[in-house]
């Protein structure tokens, strides 16, 4: 009996030995599963980053520091909050929440992708081996701190200076490419073969020029020496924006004030004109705003030409072959003003033609204007 006892208290001290064991290897192997060894991969992290720029920095930033759509993805704060949980617990979260208007629509790999980028973005180091997207090969990594010497503040953003020369190589300077209107461009970088390598480079957003969001853009952006200019939202904002990097040199809305009840096209309209100065440094960007009024801005500035009409606005509902009244006459325009090479003194061969509306069934007359 004494003997069984003895081999009872074996066995026992064998199966707790064993447990120990298999626990400590557990220990070890979540200890070598951390995010400062490598957990995805440098390809992961490209394709992640593509990712969040269509998915997530609508949202979130381009730069992940959050906007009012969203948190900041990176920094003291977001490290805070996961340091002690897994990566499989960030995995879940982002599956079920993102994209904010379609969640789990993504596959599996491309939220692996996501969170390598996210991780890599506060500070973790890439490896060689991809992030897993089984659950629970990712349940057993902790998030913990990023290494000291790459650790993302939000406390401070240096200051950057594109001291790079402007890489911009053709313009585009009227609507419709130029004065002839042949809408074609020299560039052939781009063709069938590589058109499927390209990648978004910056993303400038529309959505808050306007009492609400335009969802049918159809502005044609002009492009003279790096710079492109537009017309944005319900209000029509005209916008100076640096190709090269998508900042935003200057916004100008014109005030409608009473007008803007009778307008009877609240939108972006198709863009802007662009009139070269001889004069170095004078150049101008015209456009017709809603209430049908044609505006000439400072192509550098964005600020009004004093000496273009009445301090740079000419009322386009005046001088008209019948009296209107410019409060209430719903007249409008959505394309942008269309530039002539012609001299003031120039005159036609012939006579100038009127346009006739007919009644298509009987072919009569209805009104002509002249």
């Amino acid at each position: 009996m004494k003997n069984l006892s003895v081999l009872v208290c074996l066995v026992a001290i064998n199966l707790l030995f064993c447990s120990y064991l298999k626990a400590q290897q557990l220990s070890t192997k979540k200890a070598g599963l951390t995010t400062h060894a490598g957990i995805f991969t440098k390809k992961q992290v490209e394709l992640g980053s593509a990712l969040f720029i269509t998915h997530c920095a609508a949202c979130h930033g381009r730069d992940l520091r959050g906007t009012e759509g969203g948190n900041a993805l990176i920094g003291d704060r977001f490290i805070a909050k996961w340091k002690d949980k897994s990566v499989g617990q960030l995995f879940d979260l982002t599956k079920s929440t993102m994209p904010k208007t379609n969640p789990h629509s993504l596959d599996n790999v491309a939220y692996s992708s996501l969170l390598a980028f996210i991780l890599n973005s506060n500070g973790f180091p890439d490896g060689d081996v991809a992030l897993s997207s089984k659950k629970e090969a990712l349940a057993v990594m902790l998030i913990g701190n990023p290494p000291p010497s790459s650790r993302v503040s939000m406390q401070f953003k240096p200051a950057t200076y594109n001291t790079k020369p402007t890489t911009i190589e053709a313009d585009w300077r009227q609507h419709r490419g130029d004065y002839a209107s042949s809408n074609y461009s020299p560039l052939d970088q781009i063709n069938k073969e590589n058109a499927k390598n390209l990648k978004i480079a910056w993303r400038w957003k529309t959505d808050n020029f306007g009492a609400s969001p335009e969802f049918y853009f159809k502005s044609t952006p002009l492009m003279v020496n790096g710079v492109l200019y537009t017309t944005a939202g319900l209000s029509r904002t005209v916008a100076a924006i640096d190709a090269e990097n998508g900042e935003t040199l200057w916004t100008f809305r014109f005030d409608e004030k009473e007008r803007k009840t009778y307008v009877p096209r609240q939108n972006s309209g198709r863009g802007v004109a662009y009139w070269a100065s001889p004069e170095k440094g004078k150049d101008r960007i015209i456009y017709i705003t809603p209430s049908f009024q044609l505006v000439a801005l400072d192509a550098k500035t964005g600020h009004l030409v004093p000496d273009f009409g009445d301090n740079g606005v000419v009322d386009l509902k005046k001088g008209l072959d019948q009296p209107i009244d410019p409060l209430t006459a719903t007249i409008g325009s959505t394309s942008p003003p269309l530039l002539s090479m012609m001299s003031s003194s120039w005159e036609p061969l012939f006579p100038w033609g009127w346009p006739l509306f007919l009644k298509s069934r009987f072919g009569e007359t209805s009104w002509a204007m002249m």
